[in-house]
């Protein structure tokens, strides 16, 4: 956070223990979060860290937001997602948080895939919306006539829809196979800059090119997989 200097810093899903569903719940006094409270303090910062918790006797996948003064939870999961609901009890719905006058709408994980979950963040007239994500990698993108089949973003669909501008439904705007490789040792992977797609490996960007309404995959360790039946239309990439 220190190195971040931003103001408000994400963290996945279940952050601080782990995804294990069975992971004892942390309390909001617990002495883990110090380095976070103080690393907080000193940089002025705001932390959505991700944590079991349980109140009432009922645990929850949590989302805490941190600062210098301490930690409390800010919003509960409420789509469970596989195994989860054996272990977890769903939230109470959007939520959202109030930072130097910016509404930041709250999900974890699944619930940036539900239509509902989305919609009624949408109503709260948010300014952004803020997630803490597990996604496992490698993440397999298979594309055909030059859209990306969305099945393989599995919760993350809905989320990506909209972020790469609905109208384009899926397009492709670039795919690019870099040469650069010399520049991988000085590449700051915390900054977006176009001077990263030039690394070895492919970059592809899903969404409108023209007016930068568009998220970059820059897979320097990427792999292209023809399919089965050795038509040139279609690819999947690793």
């Amino acid at each position: 956070m220190r190195a971040t200097q931003a103001r408000v810093v994400v963290f996945p899903e279940l952050s601080l223990t782990g995804y294990e569903l069975d992971a004892a719940p942390v309390a909001c006094e617990h002495d883990v979060l110090i380095p976070i409270i103080d690393a907080c303090a000193a940089a002025g910062s705001l932390a959505l860290v991700g944590a079991p918790v349980e109140e009432q006797g009922r645990r929850f996948i949590a989302m805490l937001v941190i600062d210098g003064a301490g930690a409390r939870p800010a919003y509960r999961k409420t789509w469970l997602g596989g195994n989860e609901s054996t272990q977890f009890h769903p939230g109470d719905g959007p939520t959202v948080l109030e930072v130097d006058g910016w509404r930041l709408g709250l999900g974890i994980c699944k619930d940036t895939g539900a239509a509902q979950h989305v919609a009624g963040i949408a109503a709260l007239n948010v300014d952004a919306y803020l997630a803490g994500l597990v996604h496992r990698l490698p993440l397999k993108m298979t594309i055909n006539d030059s859209r990306l089949d969305p099945s393989c973003l599995g919760a993350l669909q809905e989320v990506f829809y909209w972020a790469t501008n609905a109208d384009y439904e899926w397009r492709l705007a670039e795919l690019a196979f870099g040469t650069n490789v010399g520049i991988a040792q000085s590449i700051d992977w915390s900054y977006n800059s176009q001077f990263n797609e030039g690394i070895g490996g492919m970059h592809i960007a899903l969404g409108d090119g023209r007016t930068g309404f568009h998220i970059d995959f820059i897979c320097p360790g990427g792999q292209l997989e023809a399919p089965g039946s050795g038509s040139i239309s279609g690819f999947e990439v690793e």
